[in-house]
């Protein structure tokens, strides 16, 4: 500090400038602060801080050799109150230099306001860093930015109808949902609901509304969750909120994909891709891309499935988009299983599971689920069944019914190729739940009941095998599939007997 006590009184500013932006000035920003300052940043601040090795030379600026001295200068700055002028000005640098919509600088902008005293100016920068976090680095940064927020919030000593409180409820049920935290995302989303009148959340409501459709859709309520989607699309659209009325119009199409009209899911996902392109939003794009090509897939189209997760994969990388990047690679995965290329399938999953484990996504349960039906359809079937006993309990605990009951598709194909019958039927029976409960009609189920029935004729048991190969057929017949409808049904005609009776369910 002693050191720092001599330096001359223009550098001592330029220091405390640097100082607030870190430890040292890459790219020009120390030199970027100094001008938006109306401060030189001197070539040589002094000998003896050159000499010490305290500080040296490097582009753009210099470089804090030593935390000590950091420390020491922000100190100095705060006991003698230009601290938070300095990071007002840091924010103005920033946002000058970079602009906003660069990725890390609504975080860095946001703290800097904050430190400087402009609290209510920070407020919208820390939830864009969150919406940011939550798309490029995880969703524990977005809690992390959300929790800073929060905290301005408190020192604010906002009321708790504030809108801007609701923003960040909104935005914390929309991550939870994106997290399989389903319980909490549904009261995060209620504390915005129950002000549902109150005008001033007009902006925020739509956000709500999608979380709660999102969560009756994981939980199989296809009517509840149409319902929901085209209220908060409505309230997007009165809010003029483009990329939530995207979101929603991707979950319309998901209730349809699920009930097994796939047309009609395919029409809207046009009209979504329609507004991401007026907006050139690149990550919404992906978002398009990636459920129409399950639409693609389960219609029978496999290589426009595949081409179109090709260009899923391009944008969703150039956008940063983590989430989108893993939900591709899953479905790369699925297209490759279909096609009997397992090696390549289970690349696929590893990869989308690595990425949706690292930033914390739900999904994650899918792609183990997908691992599962890999595993079993190449005949390992002790790793299948070591995978869903692993993950069964989760999808059970969150409430994911079709996952649910893809675990007890594999349990059931185990079971017949074992002869252990009873086993069968029971999760045979939990299969087919779905589809008896809420009119599921997803080919998957079909997959694994023809599985099911391989394994139960291998076994000698024509009853049961033409009882999956039933359950199999009604499917595709619902999804139009007559080339799938075929081929089950010469299966069936390699049976020796008609069933009798089908399991109990």
């Amino acid at each position: 500090r002693s050191v720092f006590e001599r330096t001359p009184a223009g550098s001592r500013s330029a220091l405390e400038l640097g100082a607030v932006l870190g430890s040292s000035g890459d790219d020009g920003e120390w030199q970027a602060a100094c001008d938006e300052a109306g401060v030189d940043l001197p070539r040589k601040l002094s000998d003896e801080l050159l000499v010490s090795r305290l500080l040296v030379p490097d582009e753009g600026g210099l470089h804090f050799a030593h935390a000590m001295l950091r420390e020491s200068v922000l100190r100095k700055a705060a006991e003698e109150g230009r601290l938070g002028a300095c990071h007002q000005n840091a924010a103005r640098m920033l946002e000058k230099r970079y602009g906003l919509g660069r990725r890390g600088v609504a975080a860095r902008v946001g703290r800097h306001l904050a430190l400087g005293g402009l609290l209510d100016e920070a407020l919208p920068q820390l939830l864009a860093a969150a919406d940011e976090a939550a798309r490029t680095l995880g969703y524990a940064q977005a809690h992390a930015l959300l929790g800073e927020r929060e905290a301005l919030l408190d020192k604010l000593a906002l009321p708790d109808d504030d809108p801007r409180r609701a923003e960040g409820w909104a935005m914390k049920a929309s991550v939870l949902a994106d997290e399989g935290r389903y319980d909490e995302a549904l009261m995060w989303a209620g504390l915005v609901e129950q002000h549902e009148a109150n005008l001033r959340y007009e902006h925020v409501l739509p956000i709500a509304l999608r979380v709660s459709a999102l969560v009756a859709l994981r939980h199989a309520r296809w009517d509840e969750a149409s319902g929901r989607f085209a209220i908060a699309r409505d309230a997007a659209e009165r809010a003029g909120n483009r990329g939530c009325v995207i979101e929603c119009l991707n979950g319309l199409a998901d209730a349809e994909y699920y009930q097994g009209r796939l047309a009609r899911a395919g029409e809207v996902i046009s009209e979504a891709f329609a507004l991401c392109q007026q907006g050139g939003d690149e990550a919404a794009m992906a978002f398009c891309l990636w459920n129409s090509a399950y639409v693609a897939l389960w219609s029978g189209n496999v290589e426009q499935a595949r081409e179109l997760l090709l260009r899923q994969q391009k944008l969703a990388r150039r956008a940063g988009h983590r989430s989108m990047i893993a939900n591709g690679r899953n479905a790369l995965g699925d297209v490759e299983r279909l096609g009997g290329h397992y090696d390549e399938a289970e690349r696929h999953y590893e990869e989308a599971l690595k990425l949706m484990e690292a930033i914390g996504s739900g999904k994650r349960r899918v792609v183990r689920a997908n691992l599962a039906v890999n595993a079993l359809s190449r005949g390992r079937l002790e790793r299948a069944v070591a995978l869903v006993n692993e993950l069964l309990p989760e999808v059970e605990k969150s409430g994911e019914a079709v996952l649910s009951s893809l675990c007890h598709g594999v349990l059931a194909a185990s079971a017949a190729h074992a002869r252990d019958w009873v086993g069968c039927d029971q999760h045979f029976v939990e299969l087919l739940r779905p589809r008896r409960e809420s009119d599921l009609v997803d080919g998957e189920h079909a997959v694994l009941a023809e599985i099911v029935g391989d394994h139960a004729r291998a076994q000698g048991d024509d009853e049961r095998a033409s009882a999956a190969y039933d359950a199999a057929r009604d499917i595709w017949e619902a999804l139009g599939r007559r080339d799938r409808v075929t081929s089950v049904e010469k299966a069936l005609g390699t049976l020796g007997t008609r069933p009798l009776r089908r399991p109990q369910r």
